[in-house]
């Protein structure tokens, strides 16, 4: 998420009845590019706000059943809804959908490209479903991300990353390229690393859907932060 220096008072009046949701894990951003409002979901509609008062002051999108409003592009003109049906990537002026996708088969999350122009998807190992039943692990294995275009030639490109675990995919600004960042763990056992060394960081280019950087981290650099 895009982020701006606040307002003055502002985080003093985040405790209000004005910025309170009416569920409990409600979605709030601050609305680019110019940061002067924000958008918040309830139980029935994404709502913009004045950020200086807390005033509603439109409705974006009207929430439909078991709807989920994902991010907004950096210059607030696009936005991501998943419902169990798929993907919609909607223009927040007039919440004309520019695409749809169906959800891919054991998705577990998906986020809006910064230029809104790429939703990708992070898609769950389904060899894994009865060991999370038995609570046998926290979290989910990753099997692929799936990287959509959004346009009137809609893509669809798979990626197979090494990582398997706490798998974290992100959109370079312009969409072009897709990194994958998390760890690797055993699906079962004895169950063989597939690369040298303890993690691994990968790049592709997601119009060619070539691999175009690897890096190795040494062994004793346990946290790692990847930013464009």
């Amino acid at each position: 998420m895009t982020s701006a220096p606040l307002p003055p008072g502002v985080v003093a009046r985040l405790g209000t009845t004005a910025f309170r949701l009416a569920e409990r894990y409600g979605t709030v951003f601050l609305m680019p590019p110019h940061f002067r409002s924000y958008a918040a979901s309830d139980a029935n509609a994404l709502r913009e706000y004045d950020l200086r008062t807390g005033e509603p002051d439109r409705v974006i999108l009207e929430r439909g059943a078991n709807a989920r409003f994902g991010g907004i592009s950096a210059d607030g003109r696009r936005m991501l809804v998943s419902t169990p049906a798929g993907y919609q990537v909607l223009r927040t002026a007039d919440r004309q959908v520019l695409f749809t996708a169906s959800h891919e088969p054991g998705a577990v999350g998906c986020e809006l490209a910064p230029n809104g122009r790429r939703v990708v998807v992070l898609v769950r190992n389904p060899s894994t479903e009865q060991r999370e039943a038995d609570g046998d692990m926290e979290g989910a294995f990753t099997s692929a991300v799936v990287v959509h275009t959004v346009g009137p030639r809609s893509k669809r490109r798979e990626f197979r990353p090494l990582l398997n675990f706490g798998v974290t995919p992100i959109l370079s600004p312009d969409a072009r390229y897709l990194t994958v960042t998390g760890t690797w763990e055993e699906e079962y056992d004895d169950q063989p690393r597939p690369f040298d060394g303890q993690s691994v960081i990968q790049v592709w280019d997601v119009g060619t859907g070539r691999e175009v950087f690897r890096h190795t981290p040494a062994d004793d650099d346990r946290d790692i932060t990847v930013q464009f």
